[in-house]
């Protein structure tokens, strides 16, 4: 947008909005560079990947997009093109995710850090002996 201000103006905001707060997004690979984009600040922000942690609870599913996570989770997927409909919608997906979380007992960041952790070492494993 030719009339959106500049990210050196919007990210010192943005890291001064969210604080210490745990940011939830889905697919952060896209936007890894905000989070490290040299300024400070957005360095030391924490990030939950609601498509990170459905690769974690349905390890075989193939489809992982922001509307099938959605879908499985049972929540509605409605009129999500709007980055605010994508915001509502992964808070929603993150508080189902949450709910599958604490009935395999991973109740806290570090836990689900370790569980992630350890899901991708075997996946390496698994792929090294493909």
């Amino acid at each position: 947008n030719s009339g959106a201000p500049p990210l050196s103006i919007v990210l010192p905001q943005l890291w001064k909005f969210a604080g210490e707060s745990v940011l939830a997004v889905h697919d952060a690979g896209t936007c890894l560079g905000l989070f490290d984009d040299g300024n400070g600040p957005g360095m030391n922000v924490l990030v939950v990947d609601t498509q990170v942690i459905s690769r974690l609870l349905d390890p075989d599913r193939e489809d992982h997009s922001l509307a099938a996570v959605a879908r499985r989770l049972g929540v509605r997927v409605g009129e999500h093109r709007s980055e605010i409909g994508k915001a509502l919608l992964t808070a929603e997906v993150l508080l189902g995710q949450m709910e599958r979380l604490e009935a395999a007992r991973i109740t806290t960041f570090d836990q689900l850090v370790e569980a992630i952790r350890a899901h991708l070492t075997s996946a390496e494993t698994q792929l090294e002996k493909a």
